[in-house]
């Protein structure tokens, strides 16, 4: 009973953990230092969504994290985000993709708060993190013969 009753709590967070809404987060006052530092939290649990479920544009809780972790990046006066040209090549300039890239960029830069860690470190776990997810057959992403290419590249450099 002890063990039906743990399974139906893991469960039920889980469904939970990834049934956010995100709808209000256009109320979300970004003016200064301390609500871009409050929001951070939110922005990450924004990353998270985004990586964690396949790729749907219907899906109005992804164009809801999306647009609140843009603006949140455009602003935030902590962090300086820059598209270089590995985006460029990696995302194709496809908007799907690039939200993605997005996503995992910011987790990467939230999640890594040791100053010891190099920009190229970090850039590097973000392509990690943005591959892993393209890779992932479940998030119905279509990659180019390009991408893959990248990909495969990747992991013959790996092994």
């Amino acid at each position: 009973m002890k063990n039906l009753l743990l399974s139906f709590l893991v469960i039920a967070s889980f469904s939970v953990g990834y049934s956010q809404d995100f709808s209000k987060l256009d109320s979300v006052e970004l003016t200064d230092y301390e609500h871009y530092k409050n929001a951070e939290p939110k922005v990450l649990e924004c990353c998270e969504y985004l990586l964690a479920k396949p790729f749907d544009k219907k899906d109005e809780n992804r164009e809801f994290a999306s647009k609140f972790l843009i603006r949140w990046m455009e602003g935030t006066p902590e962090y300086t985000f820059e598209i270089d040209a590995t985006a460029e090549v990696l995302t194709e300039k496809k908007a799907e993709l690039l939200q993605i890239y997005l996503a995992a960029m910011t987790k990467v830069y939230l999640t890594t708060k040791d100053g010891r860690v190099t920009k190229d470190k970090m850039n590097e776990q973000t392509v990690e993190t943005f591959i892993n997810y393209c890779v992932n057959e479940g998030n119905e992403l279509k990659l180019s013969k390009e991408l893959k290419k990248i990909i495969k590249e990747r992991s013959v450099q790996e092994s």
